[in-house]
């Protein structure tokens, strides 16, 4: 699964969606018995399982679906909640504080390289090529606006969370280290502004 193309993948989950009762596909390991196996596939969620018998030939979906193979889960009715009236969160009555110490570290709390005053966690990312969970932010939070010591190994660089400005120490609070930026230019034209971490 791993070597399907990332074009191949979105043509077959297209052309999955298009079918009744699919909801969601996506890549996963099949299930055989209640138990994950470690055959990769594509797992196509539905909102209920039918019987094949019940079924027009035209909306099956095969155990092998154009060369790869399917795990098809049922996973009921999805549906986007939206607090409103008695389900709605006062947001004085329930703060969410950003700048504190919060494990694991969610998009939009403070974090930085130690230089830093603080900045903010972007977002998590993955590595599409590695699988590798990473953190998304500036290149000014992460890399001190690329103003590195000579010589020293991006995995060297420590990121806090919180960030220096809001209390974060290095010895307690370092969450990942520098994986990658794009370079600013001081005086130059920047088109972004952009770093990864990757946690520890």
């Amino acid at each position: 699964m791993q070597d399907l193309p990332r074009s191949r993948y979105r043509q077959i989950k297209g052309a999955l969606m298009k079918m009744p009762n699919v909801i969601g596909v996506g890549k996963g390991f099949k299930t055989t018995d209640g138990l994950e196996t470690d055959q990769e596939c594509l797992v196509v969620l539905v909102e209920k399982k039918v019987a094949l018998a019940d079924l027009p030939r035209s909306a099956r979906i095969p155990p092998l679906f154009r060369g790869q193979v399917t795990d098809v889960v049922e996973v009921g009715r999805i549906k986007a909640l939206h607090p409103k009236g008695s389900e709605a969160v006062d947001a004085q009555e329930a703060p969410v504080a950003r700048n504190v110490r919060i494990r694991p570290a969610p998009g939009g709390v403070s974090i930085g390289h130690p230089e830093v005053t603080a900045g903010t966690l972007g977002a998590v990312v993955w590595n599409q090529e590695t699988g590798e969970m990473l953190i998304l932010s500036n290149n000014h939070v992460l890399a001190d606006s690329s103003t590195l010591e000579s010589g020293m190994p991006l995995n060297k660089v420590p990121i806090l969370q919180p960030g220096v400005f809001d209390g974060g120490q290095i010895e307690e609070d370092t969450i990942a280290t520098l994986y990658r930026f794009i370079p600013l230019h001081p005086g130059g034209l920047n088109r972004f502004d952009a770093a990864l971490a990757k946690p520890l």
